[in-house]
C-alpha cells in the first residue's frame, strides 16, 4: 500500500550536511524534495542488459562523466527503451526515492515542485494525453487540484470529487460502477495522492459476494489495476482469493511481470 515512509535515512543525513546543503542550495536545490523532482522515473527493464545500472556497473554514472568530459549533454530519457509505455513511468514512480518522502512534505512543496517539474507555474493538462502520461509534472498538477491549490477544469470536476471522497473515506450514496472505480484509481493514485488499495478492495467487495461472469471479470480487473499501480502485495492477495479455475494464465503472468519490474533494482 502507501505506508508513510521516510526518505532513505542516508540520503536525508547526507543532504543535511551543512557544506553540501549550502552547495546544493547555491545550485537551486534548497530542500530534498526539489532535488528529487529531477529523478527519472523508469524501471530497469528499460535499460538493455549490457547497460543495466548497478553499484557493480554504474553505467549511467560512467556515461555522465564521459559526457561531462566531452562537454556534451544527453537527455537520459532517450536512452530508455519502451518510452511509449506509460505504465513504465507509473511503476517507476513507485520505486523512485520521492515515493519515500511523506505525502505531507510533498504537499507543502507542491507549488515549487510544479514549477521545477513543469518548467513554469502555468500548466494545462491536455485531453486525452494527461490520462496516459505519468510524469512528476502531471501528477503534481493533479495533486494540486485534489488539494484545492489550483482550479479544476470542468471536465475533471467529477473525477476530482471522487478522489476527495476516496481520501476521506466517506462516499456519496449511489451505485458502484466497478469499471469507473478501477479506471479512476489507476488515473489518480500517485506519489502525491496516495490512494489506499485496501479502500479500493473494500469498495469492490460486492464483486466477491456473487458468482457470476460479471463478478468474475470485476475480480480479475481489480487484480490488474492493483498490479498496474504497483500495489504488488495487494494484487497477489486478491489473486490468491480467486478459485484456481478462475485465474487465467495471462493474469498470473501479468502480476508476475509487474512484480519483477517494480522490485528489480
Amino acid at each position: 500500500g502507501w505506508p508513510e515512509k521516510r526518505a532513505d535515512d542516508s540520503l536525508q543525513e547526507t543532504f543535511s550536511d551543512q557544506k553540501l546543503n549550502s552547495y546544493l542550495s547555491s545550485l537551486g536545490f534548497p530542500n530534498l524534495e526539489l532535488l528529487l523532482a529531477h529523478e527519472l522515473w523508469y524501471v530497469p527493464a528499460q535499460l538493455v542488459s549490457s547497460e543495466t545500472q548497478s553499484l557493480q556497473k554504474p553505467y549511467l554514472s560512467i556515461l555522465g562523466a564521459s559526457d561531462l568530459f566531452a562537454g556534451k549533454e544527453v537527455d537520459l530519457r532517450t536512452l530508455l527503451h519502451g518510452k511509449g509505455k506509460w505504465y513504465y513511468q507509473l511503476l517507476g514512480s513507485k520505486r523512485a526515492l520521492i515515493s519515500a518522502v511523506p505525502v505531507r512534505q510533498l504537499r507543502e512543496r507542491l507549488p515549487q515542485l510544479i514549477e521545477r517539474g513543469c518548467g513554469g507555474t502555468r500548466v494545462s493538462l491536455k485531453e486525452p494525453e494527461w490520462r496516459t502520461e505519468r510524469t512528476l509534472c502531471r501528477d503534481a498538477v493533479v495533486a494540486a487540484m485534489v488539494f484545492g491549490a489550483t482550479e479544476v477544469p470542468q471536465q475533471m470536476k467529477s473525477d476530482i470529487a471522487w478522489v476527495r471522497e476516496f481520501l476521506s473515506g466517506v462516499f456519496s450514496d449511489g451505485p458502484i460502477v466497478p469499471v469507473e472505480e478501477l479506471s479512476r484509481y489507476a488515473l489518480f493514485d500517485s506519489v502525491f495522492v496516495r490512494l489506499d488499495p485496501q479502500t479500493l478492495i473494500a469498495r469492490l467487495g460486492p464483486c466477491f459476494s456473487v458468482s457470476t461472469a460479471k463478478a468474475q471479470e470485476c475480480q480479475q480487473q481489480l487484480v490488474r489495476t492493483l498490479s498496474l499501480t504497483g500495489h504488488s502485495k495487494q494484487a497477489r492477495a486478491v489473486l490468491e482469493l480467486l478459485p484456481a479455475g478462475e485465474r487465467p494464465a495471462e493474469l498470473v503472468e501479468y502480476v508476475n511481470l509487474n512484480e519483477r519490474l517494480i522490485e528489480s533494482r
